[in-house]
Parts: structure tokens; C-alpha cells; sequence
């Protein structure tokens, strides 16, 4: 379960802040060692909305991600670094906005493990591009989220 801190939502120049909200993330992770995984996963975020815009968004990235940790102890105990980059898709009721497409995903973060519950505190950037009218935008959304898990 992911809990995203109010964010900001930029286009057309402006920056607005975007309401709260929540997400379901899945991850899987290979531990190529002790300290360094690599794996995937994927984000779906709930509706939200931003300043005057009339309407809403959301983001579903899909991701790659690095990830250094702590040596483990037993019973699943380490602190640990998470880098994550990929492609998400752009998802907005937004009347004004036309011909919305997916770009780029990147966050970074850190996190700990306790007896199989995992942690996180994620900073992520989520881009898309759009039209509105004839004119073509670049669209950022910048957030802060707090994740809690568990770990199989």
C-alpha cells in the first residue's frame, strides 16, 4: 500500500499542488549478493487532482529497479537504497488536455525491512505529454510517497 504526499503537478507552464493519494505496488527482486538486487514492478495510483484543473489523473508506471542494502540479519532485518526507472501510462479526465501519452518514471528512495514488513520513503517523477488545443505540452508530476508492505 502506498500513501503519495500531496505532489506537484506541472503544465503549460504552471506548477499546482495535486491532492493526496493512494497506489498498489508489486515488486519482485533477484539478490545477485548480500547488498545489491535487481528487479521490477509496477505502480497503479488512484485518481487525483490538481490546483484549478478541471478534472483528474493518474499514473501507472511500470519499473526496473536497483536496489543496495544493509547486510541482512535473521529474521529479514536491513536497511536499503532503491533506485527505480521506467515507462508509465498517463490516464487524465481532464477536458481541456487531448491526446495524452505516457513518458518517462524515475524515483529514488530508501527503505528498511523488520521481520518481513517493509518501509519506504519514495521521491518519484512521473512524465506524460498532451494537447491542449493545437498546442503540445509537457506534462511532470513530482511526488513524495510513503510505502508499507510485506515482504514474501
Amino acid at each position: 500500500m502506498v500513501y503519495d504526499f500531496n505532489g506537484r503537478y506541472e503544465i503549460k507552464g504552471s506548477s499546482q499542488s495535486s491532492t493526496a493519494g493512494i497506489g498498489l505496488a508489486a515488486e519482485y527482486y533477484h539478490y545477485i549478493s548480500d547488498s545489491f538486487g535487481a528487479g521490477c514492478g509496477l505502480l497503479v495510483q488512484n485518481q487525483r487532482s490538481a490546483g484549478d484543473i478541471a478534472g483528474s489523473f493518474s499514473f501507472i508506471p511500470a519499473y526496473l529497479s536497483l536496489k543496495i542494502r544493509s547486510t541482512p540479519t535473521v529474521p529479514y532485518k536491513y536497511g536499503y537504497a532503491v533506485a527505480q526507472l521506467g515507462y508509465n501510462i498517463f490516464s487524465c479526465s481532464c477536458d481541456e488536455l487531448s491526446d495524452t501519452t505516457g513518458g518517462v518514471y524515475y524515483a529514488a528512495g530508501f527503505g528498511f525491512v523488520y521481520n518481513q514488513f517493509v518501509f519506504e520513503l519514495l521521491w518519484s517523477v512521473n512524465r506524460a505529454k498532451g494537447k491542449y488545443g493545437n498546442a503540445d505540452y509537457d506534462i511532470e508530476y513530482s511526488k513524495y510517497a510513503f510505502s508499507a508492505g510485506y515482504a514474501f
